[in-house]
């Protein structure tokens, strides 16, 4: 089995291009619908998830797969119809009461990368269980 992208900390990070292990349309949708399950189960039917992308070349393709994906799992979703600065997702988010938020970006990463931040409610960002603090 080919190796696959790993969650770590605030989501998924790769570089752009076909595969399990790269930032694609197909690694975006199953992410997106892992975190619109864990979403549902935290907060119910009919809550709402903020979904933006930044300018970079790919991300409005990305956040389309991310907004198909949380629709299709039964979440009401809000996005941006232009691209936005990465932090206004989250701010979004928490200012609306979402139960999460994705953020397609290349933030500081080379031109060739990609990221998929994912907030949860409150817009904190989720991190992998390896990343998160023991209590």
């Amino acid at each position: 089995m080919a190796p696959e992208l790993d969650f770590g900390t605030a989501g998924l990070r790769g570089p752009v291009g076909a595969g399990p292990a790269r930032m694609n349309r197909a690694v975006v949708v199953r992410a997106a619908r892992a975190l619109a399950e864990h979403w549902l189960a935290e907060s119910g039917s009919g809550a709402w998830v903020v979904v933006g992308c930044d300018a970079r070349v790919s991300s409005a393709s990305l956040e389309q797969a991310a907004v198909g994906a949380v629709l299709g799992a039964g979440l009401r979703v809000y996005w941006f119809e232009r691209a936005v600065p990465t932090p206004l997702v989250a701010f979004a988010a928490r200012v609306l009461g979402a139960a999460g938020a994705v953020g397609i970006t290349g933030g500081h990463n080379p031109r060739a990368d990609k990221r998929a931040k994912a907030h949860g409610a409150g817009a904190m960002q989720l991190v992998a269980p390896g990343d998160a603090a023991e209590g």
